[in-house]
């Protein structure tokens, strides 16, 4: 049983206060040399990659890998935005009490367009946090100029840390099945409705000139607070009235361990999301030399190159989304499936040579060190 289940189990025989208590204790230690071994603690279960997960909580994976983690002997309360765990604020109070240092990794911001009921509480919460940090990590140069604007310019260390790949796991197949169609990709949940129509859109249009074509649609389908009965529902009822029936497949969740293989199913990605922080699949899917269509917006633009794939230029504000327009994402397709091997390889090369595991931790020990040696 891991620290956090056996927490948690305690819940039911003790109170509130005494379950909170227990949390972040920091064991003082006499060696400098073991004090400064970083030491982390996610206040958080985080499964192994043959669990589902997804978002934020694949980077604390990745640092859950390769770094010690204890709830008793941490040194640092290393929090992600878009994954927190329970009792947040109270975890951050005792890091401080503690002499804990806290990293807060800000994944993005909520805004009109994206949640109109809940934006400013989920920012309130996002500055009250993020401004308690002793460093802060942005995924990418967009994380920050928008948390910037909403959640104001954070005057302590920092510095932009990509979301990263295991190009040695990630990789192209070695055995491609050339009799397949072309095939496109639609990745993570569908938890946005005009992601997943813009896809079936464009593959509709796709269609006209390659009848055959397929789309792989992964994850859960759902969004608005609906049940997924009914969005499935909704989205069978667009399929039908498109004609694309054969042409698209729902495979559901998937792990980390499995996402490879099913990386290997598709020879595009259709990114359809508008302004999308640091979407790590994109990065997956580059290192598995899948080529990405996408809404040139949010941190897509740092993430990938002209000779990698194309994107589809974006307008709207915070307080409107616009998606791609699926003529525009056909036409992108259409291009880069004349040049399929070329545009593969320019992704799968751009992935090792900037977005790599090792860099990725290699950048969080030097931020470990620094921090641990104030």
């Amino acid at each position: 049983m891991n620290v956090y289940s056996d927490i948690m189990s305690r819940v039911l025989v003790t109170t509130k206060t005494e379950y909170l208590s227990c949390l972040l204790r920091y064991h003082k230690v006499g060696s400098k040399s073991v004090r400064y071994e970083p030491v982390l603690y996610f206040g958080r279960d985080i499964p192994d990659s043959g669990g589902h997960i997804f978002g934020g909580a694949v980077k604390l994976q990745r640092l859950y890998e390769h770094f010690p983690v204890s709830q008793e002997k941490c040194n640092i309360l290393y929090l992600v935005s878009s994954s927190q765990p329970p009792y947040t604020d109270i975890l951050i109070q005792k890091a401080k009490k503690r002499g804990v240092k806290i990293v807060w990794n800000q994944n993005g911001v909520s805004y009109p367009a994206s949640e109109p009921q809940k934006w400013n509480k989920i920012n309130k919460d996002y500055k009250k946090r993020i401004h308690k940090a002793d460093y802060v990590i942005y995924q990418s140069l967009f994380c920050k100029s928008s948390a910037d604007e909403f959640l104001g310019v954070f005057e302590g260390p920092q510095s932009i840390i990509y979301n990263c790949v295991d190009t040695g796991f990630f990789t192209p197949s070695k055995n491609p099945d050339i009799s397949r169609p072309l095939t496109l990709l639609l990745g993570g949940n569908q938890y946005r409705k005009y992601r997943l129509e813009t896809a079936l859109y464009t593959i509709a249009k796709i269609k006209q000139e390659i009848p055959d074509v397929r789309l792989i649609v992964t994850g859960t389908v759902a969004w608005d607070g609906k049940r997924k009965d009914s969005c499935m529902k909704e989205v069978q009822q667009v399929i039908q009235h498109l004609g694309i029936t054969k042409n698209v497949e729902f495979t559901g969740k998937y792990s980390q361990k499995d996402a490879p293989d099913l990386y290997s199913r598709a020879d595009i990605l259709l990114h359809t999301k508008w302004r999308d922080p640091c979407p790590g699949l994109v990065i997956e899917a580059m290192s598995c030399g899948l080529p990405i269509i996408y809404s040139k917006s949010g941190g897509l633009p740092e993430l990938v190159a002209d000779d990698a794939g194309i994107g589809i230029p974006a307008k709207g504000d915070w307080d409107s989304i616009d998606p791609p327009d699926p003529e525009l994402l056909c036409n992108a397709v259409l291009q880069v499936a004349q040049k399929l091997d070329w545009y593969s390889q320019n992704a799968r090369r751009l992935a090792v040579t900037k977005f790599d595991l090792k860099d990725f931790i290699s950048s969080h020990e030097k931020i470990f060190k620094e921090i641990l040696e104030l």
